[in-house]
């Protein structure tokens, strides 16, 4: 029902910016927009011939009821900023420091490592300012080394932030124990279905037609958790000279066939001794349960009330791709290597080891999450970027899963303005459309780490397929667990072992979300 009310609103804004351009009206409400928010219109139609450009953007803007006239994003139906606002002065976001989460720490509230992607820190501060120049509120990251157990103490005692961004399998236990925000409650403060939000994570993410925890623009970690699959160029030319590895996707052809055949064609041993190990060269690393969600299948989903339920063995095509992922996983020695089996785990992290192995040439493919990427700059290994195989040449789309180290952005139930919450998440979330998903999308990734324009393409096939998977984000291990199995004939009886522990999760988490 809240979905078919956010489609008539979008329907009656539409109609409202006719009549208004008929009229001459202007549109006030918006936020003052800068010249840094481009975007990628900009960037493409910048040699374009500019009156054209113009009438086309304006004629865009017109048409979508969360732009303005310049083709900035923006949210039309907000309520006025209260004037009572203006005396807080700052909006504090609980965060993860670096200190502990050295890779998953947060980059995205405000500017604070010298580590951070100039494209990055710029896009921040250029959202920070504009809201400070426009509401007079700075943005105020509240970093600490454990996010989850600070919100508890919080809760429990005393708030002292707005919001927080606590990893959403966190996010998913305080979402149970009733300490956060229906976000859904908040209309005209926070639209929580339009663009700068994923609509993916909400569809995923809300159970009961309640959302206390999503992602969206405000963060970049939901890209930086999910994954592709690099390959060597040069190591591609050697081993396979006549594949256009690029053309294999655009064709449908990229498919978990396709990557086994290849992997194992290439992997072969580097000593003299018998064991198949990390000092030996592999055609692929980390392939697993990756192939899995590559194929669009998830462990769970939704029916049509919003509920939660278990999809994995309810239809033919679930079981065949499963038997398939087991299957070839269970042959890894002649294939593919995981880190976790490195022998020597003392002489250097066996994640730093895998990005080694493949930036020195001993892997052809490598099933990564893009936070590995920045790691391949210490090495001059050149390499593309690849969507993860999809199940078969049938399935239309390429898939990826992201993890549950995402971020879930949540109101913690005892802030002291639930509504000030709410503006101030969407405006930073408006924000991060315009400026920081461009700023990381573009510059660090297309700009620095893929060097190509077909690597671009690749880019934009995966993030347009992000997916959440409810059993990863509520920690259903019995069906996560069925990744590790070593024998693919096991499958069925585990599934059925799992199936009445899980349904028994999924009836408390729908009782505890119904009672709120």
């Amino acid at each position: 029902m809240k979905r078919l009310l956010a489609i008539i609103c979008v329907l009656v804004m539409v109609l409202s910016l006719v009549l208004a351009s008929c009229g001459g009206g202007d549109d006030t409400s918006a936020p003052a927009s800068s010249n840094a928010s481009a975007g990628i219109e900009s960037s493409v139609n910048s040699g374009a011939d500019t009156s054209s450009a113009a009438s086309e953007e304006s004629s865009t803007a017109l048409a979508d009821p969360y732009r303005d006239e310049s083709g900035n994003y923006v949210n039309k139906n907000k309520v006025e900023f209260r004037e009572d606002w203006k005396d807080r002065e700052v909006f504090r976001v609980l965060v993860y420091s670096n200190k502990v989460q050295t890779t998953y720490f947060s980059e995205e509230i405000e500017s604070m490592y010298e580590t951070t992607d100039d494209k990055i820190r710029e896009a921040v501060d250029t959202r920070n300012k504009e809201i400070e120049d426009n509401y007079g509120i700075t943005i105020k990251a509240v970093a600490v080394d454990d996010v989850s157990a600070a919100l508890r103490t919080a809760l429990s005692s005393e708030c002292d932030f707005d919001a927080a961004m606590p990893f959403m399998y966190s996010a998913a236990a305080f979402a149970q124990d009733g300490s956060l925000w229906n976000l859904c409650e908040f209309e005209g403060y926070l639209d929580i279905y339009a663009p700068w939000w994923d609509q993916n994570a909400n569809e995923s993410l809300s159970i009961a037609d309640k959302i206390f925890f999503t992602t969206g623009d405000i963060s970049i970690m939901q890209r930086i958790v999910s994954g592709g699959v690099a390959f060597n160029k040069k190591l591609m030319t050697s081993y396979f000279p006549d594949v256009n590895m690029y053309q294999l996707v655009d064709d449908g052809k990229w498919t978990i066939d396709t990557f086994y055949q290849m992997a194992k064609e290439a992997t072969h041993s580097l000593n003299e001794d018998t064991a198949m190990d990390e000092n030996d060269f592999w055609g692929a690393l980390g392939a697993g349960g990756q192939l899995f969600y590559g194929s669009g299948e998830t462990l769970c989903g939704k029916d049509a009330n919003d509920i939660p339920v278990i999809n994995i063995g309810t239809s033919e095509r679930s079981i065949n791709v499963m038997q398939k992922v087991l299957t070839y996983v269970s042959e890894r020695d002649t294939w593919t290597i995981a880190a976790t089996q490195f022998t020597d785990k003392t002489t250097m992290n066996i994640w730093d080891r895998s990005v080694k192995m493949f930036g020195t040439d001993q892997v052809l493919f490598y099933c990564f999450a893009f936070s590995a990427l920045k790691k391949f700059r210490a090495y001059d290994v050149v390499y593309g970027i690849l969507p993860v195989p999809k199940y078969d040449e049938e399935q239309e789309d390429y898939y990826c899963r992201c993890s549950n180290v995402a971020y879930g952005v949540c109101i913690p139930i005892n802030v002291e303005d639930p509504e000030f919450s709410a503006y101030m998440l969407d405006l930073m979330a408006v924000g991060g459309k315009n400026y920081l998903t461009s700023a990381y999308y573009e510059s660090v990734l297309k700009g620095r780490d893929a060097n190509t324009l077909d690597d671009e393409r690749m880019l934009d096939i995966i993030f347009s397929h992000i997916h959440y998977d409810i059993a990863h984000v509520y920690q259903f291990s019995e069906l996560d667990g069925l990744f590790n199995l070593t024998q693919p004939d096991q499958f069925s009886s585990e599934l059925q072992k799992a199936i009445p522990l899980v349904e028994s999760k999924i009836d408390e988490i729908v009782l505890r979300y119904e009672s709120q």
